[in-house]
């Protein structure tokens, strides 16, 4: 059991780690939460400071509650509180997007997608290109990952053996893809087979964990001939799937608060593992969360880890059968990677032996050392001079009008001299200098300017033209137009003249 070793990654959730996926070299895994966040992490590119390299919201606003890289490892399935699954690369980068259905038709089978809140996806183990997907629509719904198709390619709707409508909580393909196995919000687990033209019910255990017990985790064994299942009765359950009249073995006092619990076997299949939840409130103190590894052939628990206080209980898990190493998330949001140097290979290992490159510093160290400011001390300053006591503001006052240098009158620029101050700019020089030259014209009278030109004037006739007057007119205006009229008459016809003067 690789638990010698444990390492805590870097980059904690807001909220529950609801998901692990790892690809399946075992060299790139996906952590979602139901923060509605995803991180990438690549063991290949991390040192030991063990950050993400790249963070995203594939399904935008809504919880994360499955996560499953492809059996190639090339692309990734998101599935949560959304109706409409999504498709990424190992990048990051959206490739498709399944259709919404209509939730006001009553026939599920009409429409083209989910109509409700997605519950799981998974894919096909032996077919690279076939997905299948569960909502709370009471539907699984089987899809094709090559193809954008605008609609489902198979559906299975899930009912009881009332004929009532029931909905899958949790869904898992076997190794071969031959059968799906769905866990039920009524207690009830039902196998279909995918593969005929109308998917039919291979077998239907009706009351397999009890009424009404919500099924947060299905896993089969490498071998296909055992399944686990985790349920919110607190219990996890070991079932032979040649027999399902009932259980191999309950295992109980697991306590499971979240859906997305999980349950997985080791690669090997010798051991199987379930993460359990706190049970401590605001009010009452409990236990802690746990993380409990069983035997398979002798169906005991070999080892439990107990997780610290800030870390809750265990959600998301996954073990890896390549690197034989265990990844969990908690509902602290953190993140955990156990490991053992002489089981495991690669993955963490890798991380751990790469040395954190040093940044260059901005700042040289000269070696002048330490510099103090005594007068940042609160000792030194004036507020405390009286014996470390506080001096009031009245006081404080006093004091400044004693200091010289604070009542000192302050020196204008120009100096104390008033006319040093009016002629120290260049515009007061300008207009001092332009008044020199004027010699004095603004405070002269103009009258008496006037009456010296006077008798210039009148010798000379500067301003009237002296002796020779200008005559604008001879004849006023009256004659002028009595001569214009005598004029026109003249010109006239003698009929006319006669005419006018009658």
């Amino acid at each position: 059991v690789p638990v010698s070793h444990e390492a805590r990654l870097s980059g904690k959730f807001k909220a529950t780690v609801s998901s692990v996926a790892m690809d399946t070299a075992g060299n790139r895994f996906c952590t979602g939460s139901v923060d509605y966040s995803v991180k990438f992490w690549d063991f290949g590119s991390m040192n030991a400071t063990l950050t993400s390299f790249n963070s995203m919201e594939p399904l935008g606003s809504f919880p994360i509650r499955s996560i499953e890289f492809s059996p190639t490892g090339g692309k990734i399935l998101f599935a949560g509180g959304s109706n409409s699954a999504r498709m990424h690369d190992r990048d990051g980068r959206e490739i498709l997007v399944c259709p919404h259905g209509d939730m006001y038709l009553h026939d599920m089978s009409n429409t083209k997608g989910h109509a409700a809140p997605l519950s799981c996806a998974v894919w096909q183990p032996m077919d690279a290109k076939t997905f299948a997907t569960s909502a709370a629509d009471g539907t699984v719904r089987i899809w094709d990952a090559l193809t954008e198709s605008k609609k489902h390619k198979k559906i299975i709707k899930l009912k009881n053996r009332r004929g009532k409508k029931v909905n899958p909580t949790a869904i898992a393909y076997s190794p071969d893809g031959r059968t799906i196995l769905a866990g039920c919000d009524d207690g009830g687990l039902r196998l279909y087979d995918p593969g005929s033209f109308l998917p039919k019910t291979v077998e239907d255990v009706q009351d397999a964990h009890g009424s009404d017990v919500i099924t947060s985790s299905i896993s089969y064994s490498s071998d296909g001939m055992s399944v686990l299942t985790r349920t919110l009765d607190d219990c996890l359950r070991l079932w032979d799937v040649r027999r399902f009249d009932s259980p191999l073995s309950t295992f109980d006092s697991l306590p499971n608060h979240s859906e997305q619990t999980r349950a997985v076997f080791s690669g090997d299949d010798k051991y199987f593992a379930t993460g359990t939840s706190s049970t401590s409130t605001k009010k009452k103190q409990g236990e802690p969360g746990k993380l409990v590894i069983f035997d398979r052939s002798t169906l005991r628990a070999v080892k439990t880890i107990t997780l610290e206080k800030d870390s809750g209980g265990v959600v998301g898990l996954y073990w890896h059968p390549a690197i034989n190493q265990i990844v969990y998330g908690t509902t602290g949001g953190h993140i955990h990677v156990l490991y053992d140097p002489l089981l495991s290979s690669k993955g963490i290992l890798r991380c751990m032996s790469k040395v954190v490159k040093r940044k260059e510093q901005a700042f040289v160290d000269v070696g002048v050392g330490a510099i103090h400011t005594p007068n940042a001390l609160p000792m030194f300053r004036d507020e405390h001079a009286n014996h470390g006591r506080p001096i009031n503001r009245k006081r404080q006052l006093e004091k400044m009008r004693e200091d010289p240098i604070l009542t000192k009158k302050p020196v204008l620029a120009g100096g104390p001299d008033a006319k040093a101050i009016a002629g120290s700019t260049m515009a007061s020089f300008v207009a001092k200098s332009k008044a020199k030259e004027e010699k004095g014209w603004l405070k002269e009278d103009p009258r008496e300017a006037l009456l010296k030109l006077d008798e210039k004037a009148k010798q000379f006739g500067y301003f009237t033209g002296g002796d020779n007057p200008r005559v604008l007119a001879t004849k006023t205006l009256e004659e002028e137009q009595a001569e214009e009229a005598e004029r026109l008459k003249k010109r006239m016809p003698a009929h006319r003249r006669k005419k006018d003067d009658a």
